[in-house]
């Protein structure tokens, strides 16, 4: 069982004048340990998923995993790197798509309605990245802060079956955008395509491509 898994179901019990706080407060202070999108360092030093807040919080006590669990904010930032990921052996080939999908999932059900900011630096196939795409754009209509950095590596997957497509429509909270795709020499056609629409709310976008030698 992955480190994840666990945290969905894992429950700790300590004694402490704190651990009974108002959850008001809780949050709050819970609120300032989030990792904020345009802080490089916080990213670069940026490791297991569940090491970093709000799954810590989970594993306190039953009053903090009931106040986190309860508190959507907590849950409105997803950041996912490569070199972050715990992958199940069990789910073989699809260990990383799987991975991206069950922490996806689990970030964008606890956070209900709240605007989402997103934070993605990934290596993948192609085939990893259609599947990742195709779960995160489900949520962009909750899209308020996106930060997206993709590598793709493998050589043998048809273009056709693995152009990304971000449609910048039916997206009334995104505010920001930024997405870079790097991608190898023999690759002729970018592999995100955008479609352009109505967003009421962008203030800021950055799209970039650049060939991998």
């Amino acid at each position: 069982m992955s480190l994840v898994e666990r945290s969905t179901t894992s429950e700790a019990t300590v004694v402490s004048p704190f651990a009974n706080a108002i959850p008001e407060i809780l949050v709050k202070i819970f609120n300032y340990t989030i990792c904020s999108p345009h802080n490089y360092y916080e990213i670069a030093s940026y490791r297991n998923i569940v090491t970093q807040p709000p799954w810590p919080f989970l594993f306190v006590c039953k009053h903090w995993r009931r106040v986190v669990l309860s508190s959507p904010t907590l849950w409105s930032t997803v950041v996912l790197l490569t070199r972050s990921t715990q992958i199940n052996p069990s789910d073989g080939a699809n260990g990383l798509s799987l991975y991206h999908s069950r922490v996806l999932d689990i970030h964008f059900r606890r956070s209900g309605d709240v605007p989402l900011t997103l934070v993605l630096v990934l290596t993948l196939s192609r085939t990893e990245l259609k599947s990742t795409w195709e779960r995160l754009i489900t949520s962009r209509h909750r899209w308020r802060d996106v930060l997206i950095n993709f590598m793709i590596l493998d050589h043998d997957t048809p273009m056709d079956s693995s152009k990304c497509i971000l449609r910048l429509c039916d997206m009334p909270k995104l505010e920001s955008l930024s997405a870079w795709f790097v991608y190898e020499e023999d690759v002729t056609e970018s592999l995100l395509g955008i479609e352009l629409g109505f967003c009421p709310n962008l203030r800021q976008i950055k799209l970039s491509w650049r060939r991998h030698s």
